[in-house]
């Protein structure tokens, strides 16, 4: 990321954006313009830096709106982004496009790697806006020999393979993604309590951070990043953190994950498909119908003992759940209503029913 001084500078700030994309690989060295506009006014832009390769020019001519991505020079970039700042417009092989504000200071902020504006990661620079509302946001287009949308928001999301919402802050903003190909985490996997991480990194020196919590104990590391390493963390972590920092501590990629959401595709919660059902009865915790139990063993008569006799007592009362693979702590940072009653068990982070 680049430092304050350097963003509140236009000069410095182009020559950063100029000798950042000079040191991606010489395929990459290429930017794509991506522009929803009515008129001359964009509704959508983007600029991606580390393009691969020369691409073929598009424009989706709708009468109103208009769909155009164009792939030029990563060097002409720094002229564009000049020219930008002094006439607020970008030229465009299909005329201007126009904005109404140009902000002094880009606002910054860091992306991680397999996101949807890049595999690798970086930071993404709002530059400017329209200055205006975005018009026809609900508005179909259609038009003869041309592939039809719903609406802004289906455009948008097809040809640039950015989601946004209807009140998206992008909208009417000129947004520069600056990716770093310095590194980033390719597959992650977790299993029998082990974290197993493959990254790629084309600098030495770079350090790997691993922060997992259960909700009771949290697990803390710090390692030389390598290729392939791996981490013993939790049985049954929650939350996962993983961060790839320089010697300065800056971050070059990161991973997050929770029960809830993830920055990319899940590790802790793969293949799990829990449903409100069981959450909810996991967040209200331990109940006259509800038990938890954090694991079992077949040839422990005193393990499996304990499972009959909470079966029994709850086949004789009013029925109740128990999880097995889950500890008495994981509810405490939630709270939900009850749900109905069943007996279930979670073993191997895979959902099994019984009905009692």
């Amino acid at each position: 990321m680049l430092a304050d001084h350097v963003l509140h500078h236009r000069d410095l700030f182009c020559d950063a954006i100029d000798g950042v994309l000079n040191r991606c690989p010489k395929k990459f060295r290429y930017c794509t313009l991506e522009v929803l506009k009515c008129d001359a006014e964009p509704i959508f832009c983007l600029i991606r830096g580390g393009t691969r390769g020369v691409k073929r020019n598009q424009l989706l001519n709708y009468g109103k709106f208009v769909l155009q991505r164009e792939t030029f020079p990563g060097k002409e970039l720094r002229s564009i982004l000049g020219g930008f700042h002094l006439k607020k417009s970008i030229p465009t092989g299909n005329g201007e496009i126009l904005f109404g504000h140009v902000y002094n200071a880009p606002q910054q902020r860091f992306i991680p790697s397999k996101s949807e504006y890049h595999d690798f990661p970086g930071c993404l620079y709002e530059l400017g806006s329209t200055g205006t509302a975005a018009p026809g946001l609900h508005e179909p287009l259609v038009a003869k020999g041309l592939p039809p949308f719903f609406d802004v928001r289906d455009a948008v999301a097809t040809w640039t393979k950015v989601p946004v919402v209807d009140n998206d802050g992008r909208y009417g903003r000129l947004l520069l993604f600056v990716p770093d190909f310095r590194a980033r985490f390719e597959r992650l996997t977790f299993d029998d309590e082990t974290l197993r991480v493959n990254a790629s990194f084309s600098k030495r020196g770079l350090s790997i951070s691993v922060l997992a919590s259960d909700g009771r104990k949290t697990v803390r590391k710090t390692a030389r990043l390598r290729k392939r390493q791996s981490f013993a963390l939790l049985p049954n972590p929650t939350s996962l953190r993983l961060f790839i920092t320089n010697e300065t501590g800056e971050i070059i990629d990161s991973f997050s994950e929770e029960e809830r959401w993830t920055t990319r595709e899940r590790v802790i919660f793969a293949g799990a498909r829990y449903s409100e059902e069981v959450m909810g009865m996991i967040r209200q915790g331990e109940t006259d119908v509800v038990e938890f139990k954090p694991f079992i063993r077949l040839d422990d008569k005193h393990k499996t003992g304990e499972i009959v006799k909470a079966v029994i007592s709850f086949a004789n009362t009013r029925g109740g759940t128990i999880f097995i693979g889950v500890s008495t702590g994981v509810h405490e940072a939630y709270s939900m209503p009850r749900r109905r009653t069943r007996v279930a068990a979670l073993i191997e982070r895979r959902e099994l029913w019984l009905q009692i």
